[in-house]
Formats: C-alpha cells, sequence, structure tokens
C-alpha cells in the first residue's frame, strides 16, 4: 500500500476498508468519456455510491460531470459547487437515501495518478466539512499516458492525533470494476469481480 500523508499527520494509519474500492463499469465509461471530452484541459466531478460489509469497502456507483460554472484548465480543475450539491441531493432523493456522496474525482493529463499537494487539501477539507457527512472521503484520479488509468485514494482520519484537524492520512486503494452481472445490490454480494 502506498500511503502520503498531509503535512503534519502524525501518524501513518492503513486504509479504513482493507484497500479496496469497487466502480461500476458504466461509471468508469463515463467518467472516461468525460475527461476525454475535455482533453486537453482538467475536469472532474462528484462519486457517489454506498461503504458496503464487510470491511467498509466503498462502492461508487454513480458519478457527475463538472458543473456549467466548472474552471477547466491544463493543469488545474475547481467544481461548480452549486451544480454539485444539487446532484448529490438529486441522486440521494432518488434513491431513498441508500446512495450518498462518496467523494470528487478529477483527472491529471499525465501518467502522474498521485494526488497534489492541492488534492490532499481537498480530501482533508471534505472529512473536515460537517455537511458532506464522510470522514473518510474517496478522490478518483484519472491519469493520462495514450490511455486513461484509475488511482483511487481514500483519506482517512488519524486517530487521537493532538493535531487532529490536520491529522489526514491518505491511503491509495486497488480498483475493482463490477458489471450488473456480476453485483446484487439487495443481497450486497459481489461474485468474481473482474481486477482493474
Amino acid at each position: 500500500m502506498k500511503l502520503n500523508r498531509i503535512r503534519s499527520a502524525p501518524v501513518a494509519i492503513e486504509a479504513q476498508n482493507n484497500e479496496v474500492a469497487w466502480i461500476y463499469r458504466p461509471v468508469l465509461e463515463f467518467l472516461i468519456l468525460e475527461a476525454a471530452s475535455k482533453a486537453p484541459l482538467e475536469t472532474g466531478g462528484i462519486l457517489m455510491g454506498y461503504f458496503g460489509e464487510p470491511g467498509n469497502v466503498p462502492v461508487i456507483l454513480s458519478a457527475a460531470g463538472p458543473g456549467p460554472k466548472a474552471v477547466h484548465l491544463r493543469d488545474y480543475y475547481r467544481p461548480d459547487p452549486v451544480f454539485d450539491e444539487a446532484q448529490i441531493a438529486t441522486v440521494y432523493e432518488r434513491s431513498s437515501g441508500r446512495i450518498t456522496y462518496l467523494g470528487d474525482w478529477h483527472t491529471h493529463l499525465t501518467p502522474f495518478g498521485g494526488l497534489s499537494y492541492r488534492d490532499e487539501r481537498t480530501l482533508h477539507r471534505i472529512a473536515r466539512h460537517k455537511s458532506a457527512r464522510i470522514k473518510t472521503p474517496l478522490m478518483l484520479v484519472l491519469s493520462y499516458d495514450g490511455k486513461w488509468d484509475v488511482t483511487i485514494w481514500q483519506g482517512c482520519k488519524a486517530p487521537k492525533s493532538r493535531l487532529w484537524r490536520r491529522g489526514l492520512a491518505v491511503a491509495e486503494l486497488s480498483s475493482r470494476v463490477f458489471s450488473a452481472n456480476c453485483f446484487d445490490p439487495a443481497l450486497n454480494q459481489i461474485q468474481w469481480p473482474k481486477r482493474f
């Protein structure tokens, strides 16, 4: 497991979910199409789903692209928060509260799928933001090196820290892609998942 830490995070901790995140294949395909449509500029959006059992594993079932007021530059993406909040509310309501906000996604138009300092600060802000209601947010990075590669990161609050407001570790998760024929949401079981 690769572990990055935001400056002054006092302890390194393990990812909260056995280092795996699941993403629904149509969602991944949507993200890649959205990324390609904005290249050579960065883009991004939000991720929605739930944390499944066992082990509080993130399952990404939905995503939204950028809003109309998002800013796209070659090395920077700034979201449209009004659009993002409306998307989150709509999906949450339509799913009767079963699908909720998990974190953000964005592109890096380089082979580097790691998090920049700005990305780490964003994860930290999401974890601290009470209305986001998520203590271990995800950050999915689509990087490009002739093809799109996925790297998923999870912020993990460092336990029992004197500097709890700045104590966030960031762990890289393995990505698993699933399709409708191998996932049963009623049973919350994934059978024979494909490795990404």
